[in-house]
């Protein structure tokens, strides 16, 4: 396995995209090749689903992180057949348990299918997202147009949404206080099999494994970047092959899976299953979405994020370039 620090030096796809942009530059050489890309995608009930496309145009739509469980529907069945009767290559991108699952349906390799895996801490249901966006509306007192888990355009690489409502206003979300959003980082609301996840080790299903680098200013304080970096792991053949083709549009720096698992848990076990868990879907049927997914937020946490982004990753950064230069 190699592994990766990388952000793409297309800064347009790397604002787009909610740390390095990996997927979105792998994605685009497949469909410059006239290849198929499927990913998840809203839709414009806010539906998560996975679907294909063939048209650079219609990338957007795969960009970004989603922090809701998507539905495959008939990709599964659709890609199948493609493989059977298409000379085309398709590349899948999904959570492990979805590569897992699309490799054991088709039941054998196929030259022509490539696949990324997501380092993933856990899915909260549908149901969950589309009451969260009710009570939104409701509050807001707007439709909501748009939804971003990740933005960049306030702080930066990290972690801040922003919602777009029907009179273009746009609403920035802190996501730590954010009664979804916070619950999620919390891991507070995943489905209960992700908790005892077999997929989340540093033994991984796809060609390629893509997550946020965090953690990049302790392992790597010289290739961090405000506007993101992710971590890559190059797990077979097929995922050197799409390495090597997508280097040149990269600045990237080589790691080890030691210092990426270090800031990223779930490549060493899934996510721990907190006591709140027991409760919060329940409370959701018998409380307001407000009392129930309330967001409980450490003093040291709220203290943190009071100090500006900007200031405080400027201030970590210098940090580690002096404990890293001490060293040498």
């Amino acid at each position: 396995m190699e592994v990766y620090a990388a952000y793409s030096k297309n800064e347009n796809l790397l604002m787009k995209s909610s740390s390095g942009a990996l997927f979105g530059v792998i994605a685009k050489l497949f469909l410059k090749n006239g290849d198929l890309v499927f990913g998840a995608a809203f839709d414009d009930n806010f539906n998560l689903k996975h679907i294909g496309i063939s048209d650079e145009q219609e990338l957007y739509k795969l960009l970004g992180s989603k922090y809701v469980q998507s539905k495959l529907g008939e990709t599964y069945r659709t890609i199948r057949k493609l493989l059977h009767n298409d000379n085309k290559r398709i590349l899948f991108v999904g959570t492990p348990c979805q590569v897992a699952g699309l490799k054991s349906f088709l039941g054998r390799e196929h030259d022509n299918l490539f696949t990324i895996d997501i380092i993933c801490h856990g899915v909260p249901s549908r149901k969950m997202f589309k009451q969260y966006l009710a009570w939104q509306k409701k509050k807001l007192k707007e439709d909501i147009t748009e939804f971003d888990f990740r933005c960049k355009t306030k702080s930066g690489w990290g972690m801040f949404g922003k919602m777009q409502l029907s009179s273009k206003k746009e609403i920035n979300i802190n996501s730590i206080y954010d009664p979804y959003i916070g619950n999620f980082l919390q891991c507070n609301t995943y489905r209960e099999s992700c908790y005892s996840c077999k997929y989340a080790s540093k033994d991984r299903v796809g060609d390629l494994t893509l997550g946020d680098y965090w953690g990049i200013l302790k392992e790597h304080p010289e290739f961090y970047s405000s506007k993101g970096v992710s971590c890559v792991l190059v797990n077979t053949d097929k995922g050197n092959l799409i390495w090597e083709k997508c280097k040149p549009y990269l600045n990237y720096v080589e790691s080890s899976i030691e210092k990426v698992s270090k800031h990223n848990v779930n490549l060493i076990h899934p996510s721990i299953r907190p006591e709140r868990r027991d409760n919060i879907y329940k409370e959701l049927n018998s409380k307001s979405f407000q009392d129930a997914m309330f967001v409980k937020v450490g003093m040291k946490t709220k203290f943190k994020s009071a100090i500006p982004y900007q200031m405080k990753q400027a201030a970590q950064k210098l940090f580690c370039l002096i404990k890293l230069g001490s060293r040498k």
